[in-house]
Formats: C-alpha cells, sequence, structure tokens
C-alpha cells in the first residue's frame, strides 16, 4: 500500500481508538453522579447506556477496518487488501478480542432484537440494568436485554458477554501502534534526499528537507 494512502487508515483507526477511548472515560464517570451534571429528567443507566453503546461502536469501527465483513469484501477487494496490510503492520493477531462484533450487532440492531424476541414464548422483559452478577435472582440470563456489571465492566445481551476492559487494553495497544507506525511514515517518506543542493549546489550536512543555505527543496518524492 502506498505510504500517504496507510497514512490515512491508520489516522482513521486513531480517530476511532481516541473516539472509544472518551467514550468509556465518560461511561466511568456516568457510574457516579458527583462526576455529571445530570438533569432531572435523566438517569444515571441514560447515560451509561449511552456511552456504552458509543464505545461498541467505535471499537467496531476499527474491527471493520481490520476484518471488514465477508459482503465488503466480496464488494471490494481492496478492502481484504488493506486489512491484511494493517494487521500485519499493527501486529493484531486473529483471536484479537475486538474480533467479536457479536455485542455490537445486538446493540445497533435492537429492533431486529425486539422482533426475535416478540416471537418467543418465554417473554420475560429487563432492561438497562445496572448490577453486579448474581444481585437479582428468579431470571434465567437470557430474560436480560442489556445489562452492565459496574464491578467486572462486563457488558450482556440476552445471555451473551463482552469484556469493556479487556476491549479497553486491546485498542490501546492498537491505537498507540497506529500512532508510531504514522510517525515512522511521517518522519521516513518514500523519496530521495540530495546531499547536493540542485538549485545553489552546495553540500548538505544537515537531513532536513529543504537546503539551509539558499532554502530551496531537496526532498524528491518517488
Amino acid at each position: 500500500m502506498d505510504s500517504s494512502v496507510l497514512q490515512r487508515y491508520l489516522t482513521e483507526v486513531i480517530n476511532q481508538y481516541r473516539f472509544a477511548v472518551l467514550s468509556l472515560e465518560m461511561l466511568r464517570k456516568s457510574l457516579d453522579l458527583h462526576d455529571l451534571d445530570i438533569p432531572d429528567d435523566k438517569s444515571v443507566d441514560d447515560y451509561v447506556f449511552l456511552y456504552a453503546h458509543a464505545f461498541l461502536t467505535h471499537v467496531a469501527s476499527i474491527s471493520k477496518l481490520l476484518w471488514p465483513e465477508a459482503r465488503t469484501r466480496q464488494r471490494r477487494p481492496l478492502a481484504e487488501e488493506r486489512s491484511e496490510e494493517l494487521r500485519s503492520i499493527l501486529c493484531i493477531s486473529e483471536d484479537s478480542p475486538i474480533n467479536n462484533r457479536r455485542i455490537r450487532n445486538h446493540f445497533e440492531h435492537y429492533d431486529e432484537r425486539l422482533d426475535e424476541w416478540a416471537s418467543e414464548e418465554r417473554r420475560y422483559y429487563i432492561d438497562r440494568i445496572i448490577a453486579p452478577i448474581g444481585t437479582i435472582s428468579g431470571f434465567d440470563d437470557k430474560d436480560y436485554m442489556r445489562r452492565f456489571d459496574p464491578t467486572t465492566f462486563q457488558l450482556f445481551f440476552h445471555g451473551e458477554s463482552f469484556d469493556l476492559l479487556e476491549a479497553e487494553k486491546e485498542i490501546m495497544i492498537i491505537g498507540r501502534s497506529a500512532l508510531d507506525t504514522r510517525r515512522e511514515i511521517d518522519a521516513f517518506p518514500k523519496g530521495m534526499l540530495h546531499a547536493v543542493c540542485p538549485e545553489c549546489e552546495k553540500v548538505r550536512w544537515d537531513t532536513s528537507l529543504t537546503c539551509s543555505y539558499c532554502g530551496a527543496p531537496v526532498f524528491e518524492e518517488f
């Protein structure tokens, strides 16, 4: 992949990494009423599930850059090529926790999940619960829709779980790797740095991209 094109993909990984980190930071603040000025018509769970959903969305955006959906790969061959190169450059393994987008899909396609719930015989409906596991008895895990455990930062949906802290740790590694890689590309663009200025023909002793004598450009991109 051309370095200028790679920069754009890395920049988007970094953007989504920053958005995800900010979302989780706001989720943490939402758990403490003293850290947020919550209006009377809002509740803690409004903010917790807002930022949990935002975190899932931004993590999924990173995930899709690294593992495009099958239909995307079929329509755009470039998607497969760039994702493989990004995973290789950033040293990301296939068993990465953010490779699984199931919980994000549940939140994103809630209308479909409601249709599935409505078609079931057992219709307990418990939603937007913030409580440690085991504090509420008498219900099956699948009776819960959106549920968050503030002690472990596990997010649940209809019996499935997603570890937000594990995902946070992974995107921190990915984000920092993307930042480091982009800095390397910025510092070492592809091309030739002339030792002798093409304009004034003086020998140069530094590594700047312009001549220190006449100011002429001395870097020729390939």
